[in-house]
């Protein structure tokens, strides 16, 4: 890992953020926590104790090693910033104490979620990246849209929706440029992941990055490639959503009330989706039981739209 958030001066700092050490994915959450709170576009909030970290022991693992799970969470800074909620959850598991090493064979998640405000038609930043026992590796990070296309089939990239309006519409090729970089022009180290179920295909972009890993050059990959397109896709997110903080008439771009329900309503569909489906719940269940599961899924990871 080389790429460190624009706060920090020291190649380690990231990791300082939330201590020393920690699992695959501990500088992934650094760096973009980092940068996503240093862009003045968010502010953190208090999540409620009981459910802002939890642990449980790894099964078949050396007496001491856990499965440990925080949760951070922020809202906007401002009312009238393009923002509502930034929030992830990152699972790791640590080797006893003192030094709580990463036990790289074992479960490590991230699954980091970046939403507009709801009256705004732009795209939800999400990214999921999962590790299980035996390296098998699952990643997707994508620009993920909002409103639904009427003629969008089952496949998923085949959306004939621009992802952003008009004044942003530049934005669309710098994410095309981004997915030729790290998807297309390197299918041997990032192939595709397969079929898309088609309920979730409509909250897939044509510039997901989605694969699968599998093999001992799997945690090199992770660590550089997908570090590297991780970093670029959140960095130009939040470029973005700068720009749309600055523009001061973008709550004006449209009377259209039944547009605006549209765009309320597609944000809804996408919270609805994620919250019944999450693939993670019967882990977390398993791990943490099903009253924090299903409490830090609702209250926390995908909250209804006040």
């Amino acid at each position: 890992f080389t790429r460190v958030a624009s706060t920090t001066t020291d190649s380690s700092s990231a990791d300082n953020l939330h201590g020393s050490g920690g699992g695959i994915y501990r500088p992934f959450s650094s760096y973009a926590w980092n940068k996503l709170i240093s862009s003045g576009l968010v502010q953190t909030v208090e999540v409620p104790p009981h459910l802002a970290s939890n642990s449980s022991p790894a099964k078949g693992s050396p007496e001491g090693t856990t499965v440990n799970i925080q949760v951070e969470s922020a809202v906007s800074a401002s009312e009238s910033g393009p923002m509502r909620i930034g929030r992830y959850a990152l699972l790791e598991t640590l080797g006893p104490k003192p030094k709580l090493a990463s036990v790289d064979n074992g479960i490590h998640v991230l699954n980091m979620v970046l939403f507009p405000k709801a009256d705004l038609p732009l795209p939800v930043l999400g990214m999921d990246l999962v590790t299980l026992p035996g390296m098998r590796n699952l990643i997707a990070i994508d620009f993920q849209p909002i409103l639904k296309n009427p003629d969008q089939g089952g496949d998923a990239g085949t959306t004939a929706l621009p992802l952003f309006p008009p004044q942003y519409s530049k934005y669309e090729e710098r994410i095309r440029q981004l997915h030729e970089k790290h998807v297309l022009q390197q299918p041997e180290i990032l192939p595709w992941g397969g079929d898309i179920p088609p309920a979730a295909s409509r909250f897939f972009s044509p510039y997901a990055l989605w694969t699968r890993l599998k093999g001992e050059g799997a945690l090199s990959t992770i660590r550089n490639e997908v570090y590297d397109a991780f970093c670029d896709y959140l960095d130009l997110y939040l470029e973005i959503m700068q720009e749309v903080s600055a523009d001061e008439n973008r709550q004006n771009e449209s009377d259209d009330q039944s547009y605006l329900e549209e765009i309320r309503q597609g944000h809804q569909d996408y919270l609805n989706y994620r919250k019944d489906n999450d693939p993670a719940r019967p882990m977390l269940t398993r791990l943490y039981g099903q009253d924090y599961t299903e409490e830090v899924i609702s209250d926390v990871l995908f909250q209804t739209i006040e």
